[in-house]
């Protein structure tokens, strides 16, 4: 699919939900400025929400007035589902065989904002996006669904690999969806003023999708030091023809568009342990290295499992730091993956992720439960505590 470039144009009362993040275009990355940094350029496009100003016309012979409506995004839709607070198991202690939260919570992905934390996951039965808040990464409380309803170009109420990015005056989320169109999983935006959302996206077509790619999906942004954002994602890759890639690419000020030119392949599936499969992929930095997380091999068996490259910045290059992976299973953990990096209250930096918790497969009951364990560099490798 060629890339497109369109203006976006806010709708006046937008101040009540995506107005916050401000005005700009949003253009898709010219199959020129990608291919100079990539042998194959792919399109990444960022549709527009219209602006939706209603007007009454008067009513009587009078002298007319004219009345203009206030746009409400929220208006007429769902509250966020009631769920029982013990659908979420927090225990004291997290430990290699111990859940911090029990209840299935697939490709986690952790954020640090207005002093809490917050946890989003893949869709399931309870909820499209679901969120839960800490205040300490140990007990959670469960807020129901963050993403008020999937985008008008997908197919199907699945949305998989959530994540969020804090913008001046909002958040972003940027999550998968099938494409009802090319039947291809791409990437969706979604803009909220509150961590705990709701979030809504409003857009017409997919936000990023390398089609050429067989699609894109499981985004993460990462914040460097100095501020600045960037995104990286996985594309899924064709059968017997290409294997699967990791990307990046850094993110305009707003978070809504990737900065033409900037678009990287990271990593390419190429262990033996990883099978036919690299995805969810995570940039963290430790100690002033910076360190590539991801996901490896067939997710419905304990085989899946976390790996680890290092890179010499936020849009690589990038080299696997072993031959195996940083986390395997062990005793009930099973098949762990959807790395997440965050800081702790205390400082510590941690590696979020989910695991089969004592049972693998969801035909036999099981659940992929999130985890917590330290994470630390030593001699230019990750260590996990």
């Amino acid at each position: 699919m060629a890339p497109t470039c369109r203006r976006r144009a806010w709708a006046t009362a937008a101040a009540v939900a995506v107005a916050v993040l401000g005005a700009g275009s949003a253009c898709a990355i010219p199959r020129a400025d990608a291919s100079a940094a990539t042998p194959d350029g792919s399109p990444v496009s960022a549709p527009a929400p219209p602006a939706t100003p209603v007007t009454t016309p008067p009513t009587t012979s009078a002298p007319s007035t004219t009345t203009t409506a206030v746009y409400n995004p929220w208006a007429a839709l769902p509250l966020r589902p009631a769920v029982a607070p013990g659908d979420l198991r927090a225990e004291v202690t997290a430990t290699v065989d111990r859940p911090i939260v029990g209840a299935d919570f697939p490709d986690p992905f952790v954020l640090s904002a207005d002093g809490r934390y917050y946890a989003y996951a893949t869709s399931g039965s309870r909820a499209l996006v679901q969120v839960a808040r800490s205040d300490d990464l140990v007990s959670w409380t469960w807020l129901g669904s963050a993403l008020l309803r999937p985008p008008s170009w997908a197919r199907g109420r699945s949305i998989w690999a959530p994540a969020v990015l804090a913008r001046d005056g909002g958040y972003v989320m940027y999550y998968a969806a099938r494409d009802t169109v090319s039947n291809h999983w791409c990437i969706s935006t979604a803009v909220a003023q509150s961590a705990a959302g709701p979030f809504l996206d409003e857009s017409s077509e997919p936000w990023l999708c390398q089609h050429d790619h067989n699609g894109s999906i499981d985004p993460h942004p990462f914040v460097d030091s100095d501020g600045t954002a960037y995104l990286t994602w996985q594309s899924q890759g064709i059968a017997g023809q290409e294997p699967t890639h990791l990307w990046v690419g850094r993110l305009a000020e707003d978070g809504r568009s990737v900065v033409p030119g900037s678009l990287r392949r990271l990593l390419t599936t190429a262990a033996p342990w990883e099978g036919d499969l690299i995805e969810n992929p995570a940039m963290v930095a430790i100690a002033g290295r910076y360190f590539l997380l991801y996901s490896a091999n067939t997710w419905t068996t304990d085989q899946y499992a976390i790996g680890a490259a290092v890179c010499e910045g936020p849009l690589g290059p990038c080299r696997r730091t072993a031959g195996a992976p940083l986390l395997a299973s062990s005793g009930t953990m099973l098949g762990p993956g959807g790395p997440t990096p965050v800081v702790g209250p205390d400082g510590t930096a941690y590696l979020g992720y989910h695991a089969w918790d004592g049972f693998v497969g969801y035909r036999g009951g099981g659940k992929r439960a999130l985890y917590l364990r330290p994470l630390s560099s030593v001699g230019g490798s990750l260590r996990l505590e």
